[in-house]
C-alpha cells in the first residue's frame, strides 16, 4: 500500500510539473488572457541564428546558436484565436 501511495504521489508530482512549464508559455506568450479559460494550442519551432560574440578580452568570434521559438494561441468560446507572442525559452551553441 505504502508503495502505491509513494508510486501515485510520483505520477502527481510530474503531472503537476508538466502542467506548469506548458502553463508557463502561456502565462508568458499571452500575459493579459488567463490560459486556463480558453482552449489553446502551444507551437515549438527552431531558428538558428549567426552571430559576433564579444568574448572578456574583448576579441571577437562567429558563433552559431540554435533558439527553442514558443508561443501559444488560444480561442476563445466563439472559436476566435488569440494569438501569442513568440518568445525564446532555450539556446544552444550549435555542435554542443
Amino acid at each position: 500500500m505504502a508503495d502505491e501511495q509513494k508510486a501515485h504521489a510520483k505520477q502527481v508530482s510530474e503531472a503537476r510539473a508538466k502542467l506548469n512549464a506548458e502553463r508557463r508559455v502561456a502565462d508568458l506568450s499571452a500575459p493579459d488572457h488567463d490560459p486556463t479559460t480558453f482552449d489553446g494550442t502551444e507551437f515549438t519551432k527552431e531558428a538558428t541564428v549567426t552571430a559576433n560574440v564579444a568574448a572578456p578580452d574583448g576579441s571577437t568570434s562567429k558563433k552559431t546558436f540554435i533558439l527553442k521559438l514558443q508561443r501559444v494561441v488560444l480561442k476563445d468560446a466563439a472559436g476566435k484565436a488569440i494569438e501569442g507572442r513568440w518568445m525564446i525559452t532555450d539556446m544552444k551553441q550549435s555542435g554542443s
